[in-house]
């Protein structure tokens, strides 16, 4: 029995928070309890980057030894002699992170490539629940970066497919979505729906354990009716090319012009595709022979023009506003 309660203890001690090795300021007169950590920093500094911290810290019970929630959610008692704060439902790593944006001034920089994605997940997420407005704007200036809302620039970055974040391009989609979703930052789910639509519905449900129903919902909603658009699209090919070397002033040499010789093979590659690869130029070098360079540009260009159609729409499958107000929204949060 005695050796029971030995190991009883001993996993109670493990699962206590403890001090964070870099985090705890003897100095310091507050104390942040998550469910690994403790954290002990300065109310002042917290307070003058986010209004949740300040307002917290102007209520007139903070410093007192009571017991109580406020707003569901933050529990008030001391610790050693200072106020003592849980952060309930947030994570001992995560909020390690959103500390040391805080207080170290070079742990972390929206200009640094190489910032791992849990950081920036973590900051994204936190620095909106607790309205650190500055930190907010410079992760989601970012992320923005990476997720362009034009058609041309995000075909570019999806064929440079530079790795970001420390991981894969494709690695990130969800994880961003989840955490931009999350954090309630309009601005950046149109995009983030979209990007995740190229991950298969297998690999979507293997990650939508820590997706709420909700952000769940609006991605298979949304990556559905994309999905009849590219079928669409490429069902019509056909009519694109009569389209395009209808109205080009073929240039081959050969006794037979494009408009009668020209003709697409293999289509059912296609039938999976998802909406990058049917970029005209792809599509007519990969599909569509034999055809002059003239007549060949000329298909890709009516093929582009109705994928720039589809991108005009393609906010509204996933239930928001269209581009220009989705960068209208990225604007005002940057320039707030």
């Amino acid at each position: 029995m005695g050796v029971q309660h030995g190991s009883k203890r001993c996993k109670e001690d493990q699962e206590a928070p403890r001090p964070h090795d870099i985090l705890w300021f003897p100095d310091g007169n507050v104390v942040l309890a998550t469910d690994t950590y403790l954290f002990k920093v300065y109310k002042g500094l917290l307070a003058s980057h986010s209004t949740v911290f300040r307002d917290m810290f102007d209520l007139p019970n903070v410093g007192e030894a009571i017991h109580g929630e406020i707003n569901g959610e933050i529990v008030q008692e001391m610790y050693e002699g200072v106020p003592l704060i849980s952060l309930i439902g947030d994570d001992g790593e995560d909020v390690a992170h959103l500390l040391r944006a805080v207080f170290e001034r070079h742990y972390y920089h929206r200009d640094d490539k190489d910032t791992p994605l849990n950081v920036i997940t973590a900051l994204l997420v936190l620095s909106s629940k607790y309205d650190f407005k500055e930190l907010l704007k410079d992760v989601v200036i970012q992320i923005s970066q990476h997720y362009p809302m034009s058609l041309q620039e995000f075909d570019q970055v999806t064929e440079d497919d530079v790795p970001i974040f420390g991981r894969e391009r494709s690695d990130c989609e969800l994880p961003l979505l989840k955490a931009a979703f999350k954090a309630g930052v309009d601005a950046l789910l149109p995009i983030l729906f979209f990007s995740s639509t190229f991950r298969d519905v297998s690999s979507i449900f293997r990650e939508s354990d820590s997706m709420s129903p909700e952000c769940l919902h609006y991605l298979m909603k949304g990556k559905e009716q994309l999905d009849i658009k590219v079928h669409q699209l490429i069902s019509d090919l056909p009519e694109y090319l009569r389209k395009g070397v209808g109205s080009s002033d073929c240039q081959c040499s050969e006794a037979k012009t494009c408009f009668q010789k020209a003709q697409y093979t293999n289509l059912s590659a296609l039938i999976n595709s998802y909406f990058y690869q049917t970029r005209g130029p792809v599509v007519v070098a990969g599909y569509l022979s034999p055809i002059c360079e003239h007549c060949g540009a000329s298909v890709a260009k009516s093929i582009d023009e109705k994928r720039e159609e589809i991108w005009k729409e393609i906010p509204s499958y996933f239930c928001y506003p269209g581009w220009e107000a989705t960068k209208a929204r990225l604007d005002e949060l940057i320039n707030s």
